[in-house]
Parts: structure tokens; sequence; C-alpha cells
């Protein structure tokens, strides 16, 4: 679940000089490509990587956000937008603050616990790390634990790197809804289950649902996940539509002619009703989930990661 950005930190926020651009006054963020670039310009030889702001439906750039220097530690994929900032933590327990506002950045102490941050009713949540369990949690700027929605505890012959069985969170913003998924068994043809938290009303619904690759809310309450089909004679990867109330799948959106095996950190973008599939580095795949049409879009520039506010965790 966790997007690690190895050996980069979060110094300084740069470039955003145009301050009447749409995205800074009504929160399009959430809607654009974040790119990041290995860094070439001699003249700032001290970030080793920027992040840009860039349209998800032609992938062109359009501005640049930041500049992560060399320095021996990790920043976490995800990022999120809160009171007027990008929220970034790294793993040396602080919290990258850069205001659109002011084109200002400070860091914070956090709590090194507390990973996986989202947004949703203008609060932060996220999942905190104990000894045999994991929390689900509704937590202040710094980190510190407000409330706890649900905790999941360690599963008996669970695998070393999975010992809760909790695999993938996505998040409704249209209601208010965290979604997580969780392995309670880990044989092939297990059952999984699907927890649905309605944060602004504290109710919580629990639903049967097939074993997914991964998880990501769209528009309108829908659902998708990336399946993975293993038959004798071939393994592939297809994207599907089901009901979150009731676990039924509805329909395949699309069937790919391969298996997807590094392609968990599923992107939706909200106004183009299109999930970002990331694999490869010559193009940017989307799937659209109304046509079931994949739009694959050549990039022609370098590029360490492709990403958004709307991304699994």
């Amino acid at each position: 679940m966790k997007k690690i950005f190895s050996l980069l930190i979060i110094a300084s926020f740069l470039g955003c000089s145009e301050k009447n651009n749409d995205i800074f006054i009504t929160n399009k963020l959430e809607d654009r490509l974040l790119v990041f670039q290995r860094n070439t310009d001699s003249n700032t030889s001290d970030f080793y990587t920027k992040v840009y702001e860039a349209d998800a439906a032609t992938g062109k750039i359009l501005n640049e956000l930041g500049g992560y220097p060399r320095i021996q530690a990790r920043t976490y994929y995800d990022l999120v937008y809160y009171n007027d900032e990008i929220l970034t933590k790294r793993s040396t327990g602080e919290l990258i603050r850069f205001n659109l506002d002011s084109n200002t950045q400070t860091i914070t102490d956090f709590n090194q616990d507390v990973y996986n941050l989202m947004v949703l009713d203008g609060r932060l949540f996220g999942t905190k790390y104990n000894t045999s369990s994991i929390d689900l949690v509704e937590i202040d700027e710094l980190g510190n634990v407000i409330s706890v929605i649900d905790t999941y505890e360690e599963l008996p012959d669970s695998p070393s790197n999975n010992r809760t069985g909790m695999y993938r969170i996505t998040f409704s913003p249209e209601e208010n809804l965290l979604i997580v998924s969780r392995r309670l068994s880990f044989l092939s043809d297990a059952i999984d289950k699907l927890y649905l938290y309605n944060v602004k009303t504290g109710s919580k619904k629990e639903v049967d649902i097939n074993n997914y690759q991964s998880i990501i809310s769209g528009n309108s309450g829908r659902i998708y996940a990336l399946k993975t089909v293993d038959t004798p004679n071939s393994l592939y990867s297809k994207l599907i539509e089901f009901n979150k109330e009731t676990g039924e799948e509805l329909r395949d959106v699309y069937i790919f002619d391969d298996y997807l095996s590094d392609s968990d950190e599923l992107v939706f973008f909200s106004s183009l009703n299109q999930i970002l599939v990331i694999r490869g580095y010559e193009s940017m795949e989307k799937v659209d989930v109304n046509s079931g049409k994949l739009i694959t879009t050549p990039i022609d520039y370098d590029y360490s990661f492709l990403g958004g506010l709307r991304m699994t965790r």
C-alpha cells in the first residue's frame, strides 16, 4: 500500500509563478497527472528529481511543482491536498508542506508510524502501523491520532509481508467513503472482504468480494478493480467494474493481453472518467471506463514515475 520514492526528500517548492492558474484556485490538481523526472538542469544540480503538473489527457507538462534533493531517505507517493497545501510524508518522521498560495515550504514533525495519507470531508486520514496490527485512523496535521476507525489484527498463516491482510485502500470524495480491501485467507480461490467507512456518518459496511490485484473508486459511486486471470493456458489481467454494495462483478471494462505484475498503482481522473494504468515508460495508458477503450498516449520525455492525487494506496 505504501508508495515509496526512494532516496529522495522534498526540500523546496519551485516554479509556481502562475498565480492565476486554475489549479491553485479551485483545486484542479486532483485531476492532473503528476510527473516525476530526473533533473538534468546543471543550474539546479542539488535537485535530483523534479515533480511537475501535467495534462492528464495529453501528458503535456504544464507547471513545475517542486524539487527533490539528493538525501538518503524516502518520500512516499501518497501526496494529499489539504488546506491549500500539498502534504508529503518522508521516512525521517516529518511532513513536508507546500503552500500553493505563498509558494513556501515548511517541514513539521509527523508521526513516524502513520502512512497512506488521505483527505475526505476536509479531514486527514491514514493508517497507523502497530506491532501486531494496523489501525485505520483520523489524524491531525502532526499525525496524532484523533480517532481509530477500525483495527486489523494479524491473521494466522499470513505471509511475512502482509500479516494483517490489509491490501488496498481507495476513497470516494463524493460519498465521503474510505474503502479498504482485505485478505482473510491467502488461498488462491479465497473470498476477500471490502470495508466501506463513511467518515461523515461513522457507518461501516462489510462486503464479500473476489480477490483483486488493486481497486480504485470512480465517479457516481462506481468502483473498479484490476483482476488477475490465471488459467492452464494463459495468465492476464483485466479491469472490471463491480458493485461495492454487494460485491457482484458487473462487467469487464477492458481485458489486457498480458499480466500486469507491477501495475497496482491505479489513478482515477474524474473529469476524463479514465483510469491510468502505470506500466512501461514510452507511453501513458488509460482506460475509459464508459467506452471500455484503451487510450495510449505517447510520452516524449523521460520520467521515473507517473501518479496523481486519486491514486490507490
